[in-house]
């Protein structure tokens, strides 16, 4: 956001486009943005349409990114519920039916 205020300080004063945007363009976050302002304004063309697809593909990728920590999270939580459970699962349901099944086997 600091790059973008001190383009703005520098697009108010006057200065040459290609010089109020190299402190954005410095910025990864703003690089991309700065170039296509570079590119409007030597040719005249509208930013706002470059601005939205940038938008769009930002959301897109905050989407993915967002998705994928959900999907990690999930993976992450049945480990645990797995070490909890199959023990538990093991001596309430399996050990039981297994010791009478061995006791029914022995007896004669």
């Amino acid at each position: 956001m600091e790059a973008l205020r001190a383009t703005a300080g520098l697009l108010s004063l006057g200065a040459a486009p290609a010089e109020a945007w190299a402190p954005a363009r410095a910025s990864p976050a703003t690089a991309e943005l700065a170039r296509a302002a570079e590119r409007t304004a030597r040719s005249g063309s509208a930013l706002a349409a470059v601005a939205e697809e940038l938008a769009v593909g930002l959301r897109t990728a905050m989407a993915d990114q967002a998705e994928a920590k959900a999907q990690r999270a999930g993976v992450l939580i049945a480990g645990p519920l797995a070490l909890c459970f199959l023990p538990a699962f093991l001596c309430l349901g399996v050990v039981p039916v297994v010791l009478g099944l061995v006791g029914r086997l022995t007896s004669p």
